[in-house]
């Protein structure tokens, strides 16, 4: 479910949104009610400001004093989208085009401030420049949290490091365990490769035969077979 809060600022996204629905939200323009970890029901809240009124938030308070505590008690995950076109100009001003009012804070002091309602109130921030980039976002988010957080495996991978050397070949599973043994690494596999028969020999070996191997002292070798087993 997607709600639009019926006010002046943000109700207008649901003329080109046809999966959002307009209500009344006390915290947040946008709310997003999906699925989190485990299929647990998570509500995602938005808040949308353009440049000018964040940045006036910084003398009234209302954001930081207010809103943020208000978004982070109603909802599991929130986001705090600041529109607006703006560069950066000589001498560290924050310059917005075309605008008869020019924001009375530096660039800079923008920066900080958005790193910390990052950094320590929790809330992530997303800058867009158009109505459109941020109906974009806000559509994307609510797609990613409709489709529900355990469905999402992007980070659910392992990176094999590629083997030293201009000609790649395939190695035996023997030797990508061993490889992965701190202590023994992709140096020493393949001498310790030659060692043992199989992956599950060297998996059932005692710990003299590690020591066995160049450059594996006695206590190296029973950290490695304490690892192997399960014990460290």
């Amino acid at each position: 479910m997607i709600i639009v809060d019926r006010r002046q600022g943000s109700g207008d996204l649901v003329k080109h949104w046809p999966d959002a629905m307009l209500g009344n939200l006390r915290f947040g323009d946008v709310a997003i009610l999906g699925w989190g970890p485990g299929g647990a029901p998570w509500a995602c809240g938005i808040e949308i400001k353009g440049l000018l009124e964040i940045v006036n938030d910084l003398h009234s308070g209302r954001f930081f004093g207010y809103q943020a505590p208000g978004l982070r008690r109603s909802y599991d995950t929130c986001w705090l989208i600041v529109e607006g076109e703006h560069t950066e100009a000589p001498g560290d001003k924050l310059v917005i085009p075309f605008h008869k009012f020019q924001p009375k804070v530096s660039y800079s002091t923008l920066l900080a401030m958005l790193l910390t309602i990052t950094q320590k109130g929790g809330i992530h921030v997303k800058m867009t420049k158009t109505r459109s980039e941020t109906l974009g976002f806000c559509q994307q988010l609510a797609a990613w949290w409709l489709a529900g957080y355990d469905s999402h495996h992007a980070l659910d991978t392992f990176y094999e490091a590629p083997a030293p050397g201009l000609l790649q070949k395939e190695h035996s599973l023997l030797r990508l365990w061993l490889k992965d043994l701190r202590g023994i690494g992709w140096k020493r596999s393949g001498e310790a490769e030659d060692a043992f028969e199989s992956a599950r020999d060297m998996a059932n070996a005692k710990w003299e035969r590690f020591a066995d191997i160049k450059g594996i002292s006695e206590k190296m070798a029973k950290q490695i077979v304490e690892r192997i087993q399960g014990n460290a």
